[in-house]
């Protein structure tokens, strides 16, 4: 082997252990498990947010057509006071 191609070799080595340091370090750092645990958090959220407002329009509609069944059928326009 000639002495470029074994310093070529050796700078890739050095860089492929390089590369695996960074990698290591990556797995073993605690910030993207705390990221992770944010967006199920607001994922939790926004389904408990979505079932509380399907639960209350429900609700609400049911309000409204029991405040209709109530109400006299009529047709006529309402005459304002004087």
């Amino acid at each position: 082997m000639t002495t470029g191609t074994r310093n070529v070799v050796t700078s890739l080595i050095e860089k492929g252990r390089r590369m695996l340091s960074n990698l290591k370090a990556l797995w073993s750092d605690e910030e993207g498990a705390t990221m992770v645990e944010y967006a199920l958090m607001l994922a939790l959220i926004a389904i408990v947010c979505i079932l509380v407002i399907t639960v209350l329009g429900q609700k609400t509609g049911q309000t409204f057509d029991s405040a209709q069944t109530q109400l006299p059928a009529g047709g006529g326009q309402v005459q304002p006071t004087p």
